[in-house]
């Protein structure tokens, strides 16, 4: 029990301490105060406030009236705004909004400006906000940019130049080199300016590096995808782990934006936009193969992705597949793009102009502009005079009038090639038909000169076949081993062998094919390739001989003939 007390008597006197010590930090910061609805970190004076009297009861009366007045504010925005700055003259934001009209900013900017930052209007213009302009002209900024900059949520207003802005833009310079890649990149990011930031941006820089992506794809991620490269390293590297079982060529570009998009994307997320599209039945597999051609189909919302499949798949008629074959219509506008260009193509259809045939889906949402009106509306536009206003209507309204119309159907596709037919397969037998990524090849062809090797499984055109034909050897050395290889590899086999035999005539490039009746490895044909080259060199020693020989005899008959000339 007496434990007990004198631990909660050191505890009361803890407390005590730690209370006393806050009030005294309190009596010492009195005249500061944190705003945590600004959108931006800040300590504000109140001492101009408390002189004047003025509380959030009861605002001062000149700061709201030259906010409405001077600064076009509503009485309702002012009187918030009187919360965070104090006016007590009109000189010092007169001359503020003198030098921001000056540098072409409206008064809506000024107004976004001020929203942000309203201190601005107690800032010494001369000192500290014409430095910031002057220095973002001299590195191309055009005026109208430099107030989408000053109004962003880290306005370089709010930061120094010398410690912040400054060294930030000489980085990007350095790397980007050009100032046009520079405004750029900080128009789309402008906090990577800031010291911390810049340092997560060089070491996801440095991770790209590791993973093989080129120095010239690196600086187009920082120009176009600022954001997505001040994350955490260890988040970007977690993506790129994720990425490695699509097999997507990290030297591609496409391999950046796709690690951006899933970077920037939650599993929650993730697995929402998947069971979007599974709705409309496609698979996961299918969803991933979009996801490598264009990952902006799974950065849209997953509203977005609801009313394009809505009003393609139910109002027109459109085949889900033939939706999810071209991923990049998840990027277009539906009001703008979607439904005016389908809401023409359905007044063609309905009209008998336009069949399935010559047309399709992705050209008719993806065609540029002035493509798709030269080709369905100039060229219809006899056949059906509304067109071009039912298309201009439609962009502005947002909303197709047509009917639910149903399109014929498609001719039925052909049937996938045979190395695309994979179900039934073993996975060795998966691996042989896919061809180099995964089966053992044999060595590089012998250079150009020399003659090439065909082998069992077709002519030495891809590693596809040389990879078959050695799957199929390794077959035929075990016992009953053609018993258990499935029957298309052997009819891919032969139909290889085929045109290897159709392919052995006269060659017109002077190159020989031999054909051989085993599989063999360079070592067991190096002989054979050695005597081959060996009787080509000779043969090319004995032409240059002739030669040579021919040009000295007709030196010396024109010597003679001018010999005789003189005499």
């Amino acid at each position: 029990m007496f434990r007990f007390i004198s631990r909660n008597s050191r505890l009361l006197s803890t407390c005590q301490k730690s209370s006393l010590r806050k009030a005294a930090i309190d009596e010492k910061f009195q005249f500061f105060r944190w705003n945590p609805s600004s959108s931006f970190s800040s300590i504000q004076t109140i001492g101009k406030t408390a002189s004047n009297g003025a509380t959030n009861a009861n605002p001062d009366e000149f700061t709201v009236n030259y906010l409405t007045e001077s600064c076009s504010f509503s009485e309702k925005q002012a009187l918030s705004l009187s919360k965070f700055v104090t006016l007590e003259a009109p000189d010092r934001p007169d001359s503020v909004l003198a030098l921001l009209r000056k540098h072409g900013m409206s008064v809506n900017q000024i107004a976004s400006v001020i929203l942000k930052y309203p201190r601005i209007l107690l800032s010494s213009p001369e000192k500290t906000i014409l430095p910031k302009i002057e220095f973002l002209k001299s590195v191309g900024f055009p005026d109208e940019d430099i107030s989408k900059l000053l109004g962003s949520r880290v306005a370089p207003l709010t930061r120094s130049l010398q410690s912040q802005i400054i060294p930030g833009v000489n980085f990007l310079q350095r790397f980007l080199v050009s100032n046009e890649y520079v405004v750029q990149c900080v128009l789309k990011c402008p906090e990577i300016l800031l010291t911390t930031n810049r340092r997560l941006l060089l070491a996801n820089i440095e991770l790209l590096r590791e993973l093989g992506v080129p120095e010239p794809n690196i600086q187009k991620a920082v120009r176009r995808l600022p954001k997505f490269l001040l994350l955490k390293s260890a988040k970007v590297k977690e993506s790129a782990q994720r990425l490695e079982d699509l097999g997507i060529d990290t030297q591609t570009m496409i391999y950046v934006r796709c690690l951006s998009a899933m970077a920037t994307l939650s599993p929650e997320i993730w697995e929402e936009k998947l069971a979007v599209y599974k709705r409309w039945g496609c698979s996961e597999d299918e969803v991933l193969l979009a996801f490598a051609k264009h990952p902006a189909c799974m950065t849209v919302s997953g509203e977005k992705i609801a009313d394009i499949m809505e009003f393609l798949v139910d109002k027109m008629g459109f085949d889900p597949l033939d939706v999810f074959r071209a991923p990049t219509l998840f990027s277009l506008s539906v009001k703008e793009r979607i439904i005016p260009r389908c809401t023409v193509y359905a007044l063609l259809v309905k009209k008998g102009l336009v069949t399935w045939r010559n047309t399709a889906l992705a050209r008719l949402l993806l065609l540029g502009e002035q493509k798709f009106l030269e080709e369905f509306i100039e060229c219809f536009k006899d056949d059906v005079v509304e067109l071009l206003k039912v298309y201009k209507e439609t962009r502005i309204s947002g909303s197709c009038a047509i009917k639910t119309i149903q399109l014929p159907k498609p001719l039925p596709a052909p049937p996938p090639p045979l190395d695309r037919e994979m179900e039934g397969l073993s996975e060795e037998e998966k691996k042989a038909l896919r061809g180099s990524k995964f089966a053992p090849l044999p060595s590089a062809p012998p250079p150009r000169h020399q003659p090439r090797l065909a082998h069992p499984g077709g002519p030495m055109k891809t590693n596809k076949a040389a990879a078959l034909a050695k799957f199929l050897e390794r077959k035929l050395q075990e016992p009953n081993g053609l018993a258990s290889v499935d029957p298309r590899l052997v009819e891919l086999a032969v139909r290889n062998a085929k045109e290897t035999v159709n392919s052995s005539g006269t060659s017109t490039s002077g190159r020989t094919i031999h054909h051989v009746d085993s599989f063999r490895d360079s070592e067991e044909s190096a002989e054979e390739e050695l005597k081959i080259s060996v009787s080509k060199k000779r043969k090319k020693k004995k032409k240059k001989l002739n030669k040579s020989e021919k040009k000295k005899s007709k030196k010396q008959k024109k010597l003679k003939h001018s010999n005789l000339e003189q005499l």
